[in-house]
């Protein structure tokens, strides 16, 4: 990653960036670049008509990013590059901003504004937790806090908001705009969080589900459903042993729902968890939840977010008996 990031510079200094069409328009208002879909949608909703914002990646995940020649051109004209931090980002977005020659560019690492108080404790490679506190002896290995915080909604204002100051900064002429824009999106959020509660409180049976991987710990206290476990650690399939304690760790919670991934393929792990619950006698199911890691280019609209975090509740709740 390190090697791909330094040759698109290198190149980008020779060329002066000059190669490919601009991404961006060519009209006033700062411009804005978003690390992915979520912050783009927030961002572009705060903006309204008064700045540009685009999307640094769409369709491939914030895990798997290999920045391209037109990514390096679409940050070299940027004011602001909105990213979340808190281990998430923080190596690609520093590399291309700290080797970039738009001195100008501000960069912001929106997750690591929220009070430290809302975050959750990280979890490591290994899939085991560990304290903010604690200390670990490979820093590669443990992220401190938890990254997903856009699949909150309070979190997700209180990032609007951020994203609504650092623009009236750059652009004090629509301040008021930006700011009237995300005190609105906010008070969507927090309709829609408690629209999502009360679909969920009308079901007799509470939600509790096997989430595909460590990303719902957010999105659970936000609509107060419980994440048993976790169907897979980062990058490492399940082992018959760990489907084994997933059974009986819903034997013991009474869940029987499995999150998949629109990303991901439900065979494997998720599978084999579902043929073994039902030999159990469990009714078990798949439900899919989005993590907004990625967006088809033509989906990605201002509105992105709220759409998809309401599908995200409805299809849970659809679920549910």
């Amino acid at each position: 990653m390190k090697r791909i990031i330094t040759t698109l510079l290198l190149i980008c200094g020779v060329a002066g960036c000059t190669g490919g069409k601009d991404p961006w328009a060519q009209r006033a208002g700062p411009r804005v670049l978003a690390y992915f879909p979520p912050l783009y949608s927030l961002a572009a909703t705060v903006a309204g008509d008064d700045a540009q914002v685009l999307s640094l990646i769409t369709n491939v995940g914030p895990h798997d990013f290999e920045p391209s020649s037109r990514d390096v051109r679409m940050l070299q004209r940027a004011d602001l590059f909105l990213t979340i931090g808190l281990g998430l980002d923080n190596a690609v977005s520093k590399k291309l901003a700290g080797s970039s020659s738009n001195k100008s560019l501000k960069v912001v690492a929106l997750g690591e504004r929220l009070p430290k108080d809302t975050l959750v404790e990280g979890t490591c490679s290994c899939g085991h937790k560990h304290a903010p506190s604690e200390k670990h002896d490979d820093h590669d290995h443990h992220i401190e806090y938890d990254p997903h915080v856009w699949l909150s909604l309070p979190e997700a204002a209180t990032m609007a908001k951020a994203i609504a100051e650092e623009l009236a900064g750059l652009d004090a002429a629509h301040a008021t705009g930006y700011r009237s824009r995300a005190a609105a999106l906010s008070e969507r959020l927090t309709q829609l969080q408690t629209d999502g509660r009360a679909m969920l409180a009308r079901k007799t049976e509470k939600a509790k589900l096997i989430s595909f991987h460590g990303s719902l710990s957010y999105f659970s206290r936000c609509f107060d459903v419980t994440v048993v476990d976790s169907l897979e650690a980062p990058g490492q399939d399940p082992s018959a042993k760990k489907i084994a304690q997933l059974v009986e760790s819903c034997q013991t919670h009474g869940a029987r729902l499995i999150a998949t991934e629109p990303q991901y393929s439900v065979k494997g792990g998720g599978k084999v968890l579902l043929e073994q619950l039902k030999r159990k006698g469990i009714e078990a199911e798949f439900v899919e939840i989005d993590p907004l890691e990625t967006a088809d280019a033509e989906d990605l609209t201002p509105d992105y977010y709220e759409r998809k975090v309401r599908k995200n509740v409805e299809q849970l709740a659809n679920l549910l008996k």
